[in-house]
């Protein structure tokens, strides 16, 4: 009987056993889930132990990022601290907040991610953190600091956060201007306009008094191409959704004096003539009102075999 080489090994994970072969050197758990939550708890492929690492990024919170934040969420209950919202009513995961913000730490990331420099907050609430715009640490906060004096200049809010006077801008302006002009008024892309009116609640909706009036006339009778033409710079879907949020209901009952039309024309002259005389009814509509009532086409005697 050939002996066997390898060795049985526990997984630091699930707990189960695996069997491990020499040729494995770098195998530390029994299957690849595993390997990967393995991974995340240390940090062995995050940050600069990242097989494409580039240097880091603004956004990069150390390689105990993930599991700081994760015990943050479970001391906190997955509850915002300011509004009491939890993760079940938000629909989606809790945003953890550095109470002092990340940049002033200057890379220490031992002392950044600390629990008691961690919150756990709503996205609503998040928006709102003043300390996305600090210059300096107000004096009740320093003790999160130990001591640290952090270069001002590193410190320096970056540069596409709004600022108070550019959100209240977007709030004044943005429902009549759009997100062409308001990118146009501030000097921000367009997409970033869009994200952040969506994450305040803002929403671009101007409709002059013409195109009001001719909604209110029109919606209820009219089909989508006459409404196309009464409206050319608009979208159909806009116009639905304005008529729709002020209770306006396309009206699809036939009239009387429009079923007489189709009795009347359909036999002789067929669908598209009957339709001519139905500006307000798509051909869809007539066809549909034809085959439920059963409306049969005339054979003229000369088209007969």
């Amino acid at each position: 009987m050939v002996q066997k080489k390898g060795e049985y090994k526990k997984c630091p994970i699930c707990g189960n056993v695996f069997y491990k072969v020499p040729s494995q050197t770098k195998k530390q758990t029994c299957s690849r889930k595993c390997r990967h939550e393995f991974d995340r708890k240390n940090g062995s492929r995050s940050g600069a132990n990242c097989n494409w690492w580039k240097g880091g990024h603004d956004e990069y919170r150390g390689p105990n990022w993930f599991e700081k934040r994760n015990l943050a969420r479970i001391r906190d209950n997955d509850t915002c601290q300011d509004c009491g919202k939890t993760e079940t009513e938000q629909g989606y995961k809790l945003i953890v907040h550095h109470v002092i913000p990340f940049r002033f730490f200057q890379g220490d990331y031992e002392k950044a991610n600390e629990l008691q420099n961690l919150l756990c907050l709503c996205h609503n609430c998040h928006a709102k953190a003043e300390s996305h715009m600090w210059f300096d640490v107000p004096s009740e906060y320093l003790y999160l600091l130990e001591g640290l004096r952090p270069n001002k200049e590193l410190a320096r809010p970056r540069q596409d956060r709004y600022t108070e006077e550019e959100i209240i801008f977007l709030k004044e302006n943005y429902p009549s201007l759009g997100p062409r002009e308001t990118s146009e008024a501030l000097g921000r892309p367009e997409y970033s306009i869009i994200d952040k009116v969506a994450e305040l609640g803002i929403r671009f909706e101007f409709w002059t008094e013409k195109e009001i009036k001719i909604i209110k006339e029109n919606y209820s009778k009219l089909p989508k191409k006459e409404m196309d033409k009464l409206l050319p710079g608009r979208n159909y879907s806009s116009v639905k959704a304005f008529a729709n949020r002020r209770g306006l209901i396309k009206n699809n009952r036939w009239r009387e004096e429009e079923k007489a039309i189709i009795y009347k024309y359909y036999p002789i002259h067929g669908i598209i003539r009957t339709n001519e005389l139905l500006p307000h009814k798509t051909r869809t509509q007539v066809k549909a009102f034809i085959d439920n009532h059963r409306i049969k086409k005339q054979i003229i005697p000369s088209q007969a075999k």
